[in-house]
């Protein structure tokens, strides 16, 4: 494991941010009302995840914003699971172990991803109105949309992310207290 990996690491994190994005970008506006398959899919989709029916709810190119989201919430997972496998191969590799200091500033990083989605997602209550600008530039326009929707969605799963691997860390003895070097005495 070296600076290789972590370039291949980042490479895919954001090669998958940008595809997803991408794919934001060109679905057409009736795409559910002019593809079954499209509509069951979301569909099923919103029936698991409560997000969808919410950005659908603005009134905001909602068949775009339903497929959009419905699929990046069933490919996000995936994308997740095989970041989780290469950074466990990246720390097993290394053998290294993570003291409690870092192990917090992962669980303060972990509480600022959860606390940024929850005020996107209404904190301020500004999520509901569809006049508000932020909101019409989140939801409505085209790039602003196909950029943010992604990362919305990347947001709870980083979230995610960082429990399993605080709560891994402290099961497996990964973290531990930092050694004092012998110029500290």
């Amino acid at each position: 494991y070296g600076p290789e990996t972590k370039k291949i690491q980042l490479g895919f994190f954001f090669g998958s941010w940008a595809v997803l994005a991408a794919i934001g970008l060109f679905i057409p506006e009736k795409v559910l009302s002019e593809n079954e398959w499209a509509w069951r899919f979301s569909d099923f989709m919103a029936s698991i995840i409560p997000q969808i029916d919410r950005v659908t709810a603005l009134n905001l190119r909602p068949e775009v914003n339903k497929f959009h989201y419905s699929i990046l919430w069933a490919v996000s997972p995936v994308i997740v699971v095989l970041m989780l496998i290469g950074v466990y191969k990246a720390i097993a590799a290394e053998e290294k172990r993570t003291t409690y200091g870092q192990a917090f500033g992962a669980l303060l990083f972990c509480a600022w991803l959860i606390g940024f989605t929850t005020f996107l997602w209404g904190g301020l209550g500004f999520i509901d109105d569809p006049q508000n600008r932020i909101v019409r530039a989140m939801f409505y326009h085209g790039l602003s949309r196909a950029v943010y929707a992604p990362v919305m969605v990347y947001t709870f799963w980083g979230s995610v992310a960082a429990i399993v691997y605080l709560l891994w860390g402290f099961i497996t003895g990964r973290f531990h207290r930092a050694e004092r070097s012998e110029s500290h005495g």
